[in-house]
């Protein structure tokens, strides 16, 4: 049972770091066994014309960590990305909550939300997203 009082890694199973480079922004993605859109996913990731972000892909418990892991070694993503795999199953909201748990332990100055099947096919989603937060706006898309 998930309890606000969690720390990250209670919550999670393992950890593996790919070029984290403490970037200022977290892109937390919740991820069950969609691994199509999870590859296109980062592929649209690391055409982005804004690059200052960490990816977190929480797994789900039965996701196949091994297939998402082997993806990302035989790529280069020139962005850091960080795979936790959950102790248990609590869906896209628990995955969130991780994310949230982890960017707030690890010091990020903002936070994107997005599911796998979300794709930021736009070149600059992620630099609107960020040029508006620095405005002061309230996002929420």
């Amino acid at each position: 049972m998930i309890s606000p009082q969690d720390t990250f890694g209670e919550l999670v199973q393992s950890t593996k770091e790919f070029r984290k480079k403490k970037a200022n922004g977290l892109i937390i993605m919740p991820f069950y066994r969609a691994y199509d859109y999870l590859f296109k996913h980062l592929e649209l990731l690391e055409a982005q014309t804004f690059q200052d972000f960490d990816l977190l892909i929480v797994l789900n418990s039965l996701s196949d960590e091994k297939k998402v892991l082997d993806f990302i070694n035989q790529n280069k993503f020139g962005y850091g990305i960080i795979v936790a795999k959950r102790k248990e199953d609590t869906g896209s909201a628990g995955g969130f909550f991780t994310g949230e748990k982890y960017a707030l332990e690890n010091g990020y100055k903002y936070i994107i939300i997005t599911d796998d099947d979300c794709l930021p096919v736009n070149k600059r989603h992620i630099e609107t997203l960020v040029e508006e937060h620095r405005k002061g706006n309230p996002l929420v898309y």
